[in-house]
């Protein structure tokens, strides 16, 4: 304004204000429960690209979805701290408003992400609506009781995925390229989630013994068959005798405080050598068994949502 005014650019020492919305809880609440029911209703597609993110109805709905969840990521509440922070804070008190929004956003993101940098307006939208709701997902550390059902969502959305993607693989109607793309999201994901919620023992804890962490981990790393080995050997009589090795492996009933803490991290630790050194013979064996290009990641999400979006209808 300045400068159109005096022609001249502002002086050094010019002051600038800090400008933010604020929101109460209520209206925090609101903006969650309604906004991740649009996001889950009406844009949970796998993929934007193409002709699904072309439609001027679709890249209207992406506008509206970001704004809703910038506005929640970024408003402050009455404490001039983040309003979803205090929201997620006072969580215990409102678990059962709290459970279902978040359910589906765990849910939405899994299936939904977008990382590209460029791409059409339906991409950029998608990763600017992926990183508020990651932002969002975050806070739910703020609340342990929302914690265990974010764990929970996690693990079960997981299961399901090897599920669905082994059983499309024997069908052979999922290329190379989607699964392994898919794959890689839920990897990632799930490393970035599992490090940002278990913070403290009690967490810890519950994620072991409450949830089965330890046997889900070692399940995705390919181990959970293997913590024990077979070595024949024959007795006297000529009759064979397996005895079982045990993996040396301090039990998980064993641990607590924070040496459970420390032996979660290790398992993330671990999984992610694994993932990482695994990668090209991954690869060559999902090539083995998937035909290429025989199926869009659009088709793969509408398989893994239990409910059908509604696409045709109104905003």
């Amino acid at each position: 304004l300045d400068l159109l005014i005096s022609k001249e650019t502002p002086k050094p020492d010019a002051q600038t204000t800090e400008v933010y919305v604020k929101i109460k809880d209520e209206e925090a609440l609101l903006l969650l429960q309604k906004g991740t029911r649009f996001l889950f209703d009406y844009l949970s597609f796998g993929n934007f690209e193409g002709v699904t993110g072309s439609q001027i109805q679709m890249v209207t709905r992406l506008e509206l979805a970001c704004d809703i969840f910038r506005l929640l990521a970024q408003a402050k509440g009455d404490k001039g701290n983040l309003a979803v922070a205090n929201l997620f804070k006072n969580g215990s008190k409102i678990i059962k408003e709290l459970e279902s929004p978040t359910k589906q956003l765990v849910s939405w993101i899994f299936l939904n992400e977008a990382e590209k940098e460029t791409g059409p307006p339906s991409t950029d939208l998608v990763k600017k609506i992926s990183l508020y709701v990651k932002e969002v997902l975050l806070h739910l550390s703020e609340c342990e009781e929302l914690v265990n059902i974010g764990l929970n969502t996690l693990i079960e959305f997981v299961r399901e995925f090897d599920k669905k993607i082994l059983k499309m693989a024997e069908n052979s109607v999922i290329g190379f390229d989607p699964a392994l793309t898919l794959n890689d999201r839920v990897n990632r994901l799930m490393l970035s989630f599992l490090e940002s919620w278990i913070i403290n023992d009690k967490i810890a804890s519950a994620f072991v013994f409450d949830l089965n962490g330890f046997e889900f981990l070692l399940d995705r790393i390919g181990t959970a068959d293997q913590k024990a080995k077979e070595q024949s050997t024959k007795d006297e009589s000529g009759e064979k005798q397996i005895e079982m090795n045990l993996v040396s492996e301090e039990p998980a009933a064993l641990l607590e405080g924070s040496d459970l803490s420390d032996a979660i991290t290790d398992q993330i630790s671990t999984f992610t050598k694994a993932t990482s050194k695994d990668e090209e013979a991954i690869s060559i064996d999902l090539k083995k068994k998937f035909d290429k290009g025989s199926i869009k990641l659009s088709e793969w999400s509408e398989n893994m949502v239990l409910q059908k979006t509604s696409a045709n209808d109104p905003v």
